[in-house]
């Protein structure tokens, strides 16, 4: 890929005395990429899914958390994705990505968890896109949800006190089609 810097983005070399700058980048390639800049370490994971390995998928933020593949999951669910490389789920629901739970992912205040997903049919079961530890103080999870006529998304956070935010938005997931979810909080 050929990544450029554009204006007002400071030239190479300058030194700048501020509390902050922008950063305009492009990126082209002949096929669909993607890239993230995390300057201030407040990325806490990233899992691409285009650096992996028989052990897992690694995490390209600086925290280096290696999500395992657990069930029937294998190097084989590594297929092309959106942009890069995806991991294609079966209808065996213990199959996932797993994560070794540290104190940077118990996330109390501010959150934004990303994805491309592609569902490819509707089986009437929810879909886990991302779930840390439903239940417990400090948990939160993004999913599909079977309620409606289509999948719909569901956002959920559970903070230290046991107090649940929930947030529904029904049938507007499609099958088939590549769709970025993403729930902040």
């Amino acid at each position: 890929p050929l990544v450029s810097w554009d204006l007002p983005t400071p030239a190479d070399e300058d030194s700048v005395n501020a509390d902050g700058v922008y950063l305009n980048v492009t990126v082209t390639d002949d096929t669909e990429t993607s890239a993230f800049f995390d300057w201030n370490y407040s990325l806490i994971a990233y899992w691409s899914m285009d650096f992996n390995s028989s052990s897992g998928v690694h995490d390209n933020s600086s925290y280096n958390h290696l999500g395992t593949l657990y069930g029937a999951m294998s190097s084989e669910n590594i297929t092309d994705g959106k942009f890069g490389k995806a991991l294609k789920f079966d209808s065996n629901t213990g199959n996932y990505l797993r994560v070794t739970n540290t104190d940077d992912l118990n996330i109390q205040d501010a959150i934004t968890i990303a994805a491309w997903v592609k569902p490819e049919d509707f089986d009437g079961d929810d879909v886990r896109i991302v779930e840390k530890g439903w239940s417990n103080s400090g948990s939160y999870i993004l999913w599909l949800d079977d309620k409606w006529a289509t999948y719909g998304i569901e956002w959920a956070l559970m903070n230290t006190t046991g107090t649940t935010g929930k947030v529904a938005v029904g049938n507007v997931v499609d099958i088939n089609e590549w769709q970025y979810i993403v729930g902040t909080w």
